[in-house]
């Protein structure tokens, strides 16, 4: 039997949880989030189990989870789900800070459990076509991508430095995503916050400011 969690309900949470209650050989679906009346109406929906708290969920004896609270509570839920030797898939990013992500990482590394974070982007389809494109030489040799990243209609929380830590997520978002379709290994990223245009070569990275 197999039962997965997911901390978090917001946007992302709640696209997870449906996505999780529709896997075949699912046995159960754990969900929490601090406003416990979205919890409970987003389990009513998908057929889930809430719980109040997050002990609560990693008490339950789920065999994973998914963490897509805001960022500045990623490292630490990481860090619990871990000592309990509990699988985890994390949502970008793994913490607010480089300091931060190194200990969270070093953490990890040293308990053996898996985990993995949620870089995507270069699996979708525009990404895809690219590096078919690279892959047969319909493109030449690359040298330098430039990737602009655009959302619409970003919601206010996208562009808090300290709820969504975007000055850091975009450019390396994008970094990971353009390195893919050229299959160099992922470039360095130097954020700014001011920028979500991201210059990548082979071996490094510059976020650029968009005039």
């Amino acid at each position: 039997m197999t039962t997965l969690g997911v901390i978090g309900l917001g946007r992302i949470g709640a696209f997870h949880t449906e996505t999780l209650s529709n896997l075949d050989g699912l046995d159960g679906l754990v969900i929490t989030d601090e406003r416990t009346d979205v919890a409970r109406a987003v389990a009513a929906k998908y057929g889930a189990t809430s719980v109040d708290t997050v002990a609560e969920l990693l008490s339950s004896g789920v065999d994973g989870v998914v963490v897509a609270a805001a960022t500045p509570a990623h490292a630490e839920l990481v860090l619990a789900a871990v000592e309990r030797g509990i699988p985890t898939f994390c949502e970008k990013p793994i913490a607010s800070t480089a300091v931060e992500s190194a200990r969270v990482a070093q953490a990890i590394l040293a308990s053996g459990v898996p985990v993995q974070v949620g870089y995507q982007r270069r699996y979708d389809a525009a990404f895809a076509a690219a590096k078919r494109a690279v892959d047969d030489g319909s493109v030449g040799t690359i040298h330098t991508v430039r990737s602009t990243t655009m959302d619409p209609a970003p919601r206010r929380w996208t562009t808090s430095r300290v709820r969504a830590a975007s000055s850091a997520t975009v450019p390396c978002t994008t970094s990971t995503s353009s390195t893919g379709s050229p299959g160099s290994a992922p470039c360095r990223c130097m954020p700014r916050a001011s920028s979500r245009a991201t210059r990548c070569s082979p071996s490094t990275a510059t976020s650029t400011p968009r005039p």
